[in-house]
């Protein structure tokens, strides 16, 4: 199992992830760790690869907020491992805060 870390900026009345697309194997049971500065949720329309469609941030665990790549991890959501049954192929999803959306993509294989 490994742990997939997407970097979500906003900025400017745009958001941007880092990666712009996650590759994640559901033979090594794959998480998705989503981080930001702020709140953000993902959701998964129809349907995502995990156990649950939709993710709300929360808080970063920890006193200290971590340190990545220029900016401070205050919010985060984790995915949980990729469900046995997702089929494998592409999985797009919207990041969204506030009123600013985008549409990235998970790529899923066996």
């Amino acid at each position: 199992m490994s742990k997939q870390h997407v970097l979500i900026k906003v900025s400017g009345g745009a958001i941007t992830v880092t990666p712009s697309n996650v590759w994640g194997s559901k033979s090594k049971k794959d998480e998705i760790v989503w981080q930001c500065e702020q709140a953000f949720a993902i959701d998964f329309i129809p349907v995502g690869p995990f156990s649950k469609d939709h993710f709300e941030s929360a808080p970063s665990r920890g006193l200290n907020f971590r340190k990545r790549k220029g900016f401070e991890v205050k919010q985060e959501a984790d995915s949980g491992p990729i469900d046995p049954a997702a089929a494998p192929g592409d999985y797009k999803y919207t990041v969204t805060s506030g009123d600013i959306t985008l549409d990235p993509v998970v790529h899923i294989d066996r």
